[in-house]
């Protein structure tokens, strides 16, 4: 599903909620809460020349793609180096390249490594081993995969990479007549949003958006001289794009292992958490003081109470098709139990004992989780 200021299909709708705080367009004043950060979890010792790109992996590890230095780098929960995905060496199986990759993530919780030198892309898999090449899509714009001002290229649903291209203008460049002046032609101020297909190799446009416009003129003097001139805006209005998941369903009741889903063809993307939280409750028909944490929060001042201090594109009674239910049945509280405890969670999610025989007898009791369908 793909997200674009001031585009809202009505069949396909996003919501996006703001902080009026973060929007400085409404007069109303707004009394912004300061909270201490704590203190860093982990520290990592491995001297990076850019952090380009992170990536999670399911066992805690990390992905970080460092571009300044050409490598990408395995780092565990606790930041310490595991090894390296990627390096520069050309002479190894694993190299980097000479130009600057991307690291996006793919199906599953495989990743990919953008290699523009080589105009390919290699598969690493979830313990961060490289494990087969892939063609790049188009020569032309392997380089807008790497990720930077022109966005973060992502998979949607069914595959298909999605990702920005941008033209520079130099297509429309024609050869001035003999004794006619240079003149240089237009640059776009707009970009085009497209998405790929891996297995036909087919591209097709999905959207335009605002780019930072730039005047470019050049002139020549009377001794042959040339000069050139570029204008730029300091603050251009432009437009944004992201990939998100898939947000077609709700799961009511028993979520979200045993949910019953709900279709409703809705994202909502939010710039605080704390008023997203208050939205999809608002959404849900759900009474959000009967959640322990979002008490709290709006204890904290982390959440908002009501919504009149916030601003959206939608109010969530124009999406609201129903009240959410929470029926737990008996798996549920048991694992709910469990949640609250640190050290049962780390037993039966992180140890080695919960990763094998207890996973293995919950398999056989509850069976294994069923597999997401191929979308057609």
């Amino acid at each position: 599903m793909y997200s674009m200021h001031g585009i809202a299909p009505r069949a396909l709708a996003v919501a996006l909620v703001a902080s009026t705080g973060a929007l400085a367009q409404s007069p109303m004043p707004v009394k912004i809460s300061t909270r201490q950060l704590a203190s860093p979890v982990a520290t990592s010792t491995e001297v990076l020349g850019s952090l380009a790109a992170v990536r999670q992996l399911p066992n805690g590890n990390v992905l970080v793609n460092d571009q300044a230095r050409r490598r990408v780098l395995l780092l565990d929960s606790t930041l310490t180096l595991v090894g390296v995905v990627a390096d520069s060496t050309v002479n190894t199986n694993s190299a980097y390249g000479s130009r600057p990759g991307g690291l996006l993530g793919y199906r599953g919780d495989s990743s990919l490594f953008v290699d523009p030198a080589s105009l390919s892309m290699l598969v690493i898999d979830p313990s961060g081993k490289l494990t087969r090449t892939m063609a790049a899509p188009r020569p032309n714009d392997v380089n807008f995969l790497t990720g930077g001002p022109m966005g973060s290229p992502g998979f949607d649903a069914r595959g298909r990479l999605v990702y920005a291209i941008r033209d520079n203008g130099m297509r429309n460049f024609r050869r001035p007549e003999p004794g006619a002046p240079f003149v240089m032609p237009p640059i776009p101020d707009s970009s085009a949003l497209v998405r790929f297909d891996l297995m036909t190799r087919k591209l097709d446009t999905l959207a335009f958006f605002r780019i930072p416009k730039t005047n470019v003129s050049m002139s020549q003097d009377d001794k042959g001289g040339m000069r050139v001139s570029v204008t730029m805006n300091p603050l251009p209005v432009v437009d944004d794009w992201a990939v998100l998941s898939d947000g077609t369903y709700f799961l009511d009741q028993s979520g979200p292992m045993l949910g019953v889903p709900v279709k409703m063809d809705l994202i909502a993307a939010a710039s605080d958490c704390g008023i997203f939280d208050r939205y999809v409750s608002e959404l849900m028909g759900w009474d959000w003081r009967a959640v322990p944490h979002l008490r709290q929060a709006a204890r904290e001042n982390d959440m908002p109470e009501n919504l009149l201090s916030s601003q959206y594109n939608f109010p969530p009674s124009e999406f609201k098709t129903r009240d959410f239910k929470l029926r737990r049945n008996l798996r549920a509280w048991i694992a709910l139990s469990g949640f609250k405890s640190r050290f049962i969670t780390w037993f039966g999610y992180e140890s080695w004992f919960g990763r094998g025989p207890v996973h293995w007898a919950l398999y056989a009791i509850a069976g294994k989780p069923v597999k997401p369908r191929k979308p057609d």
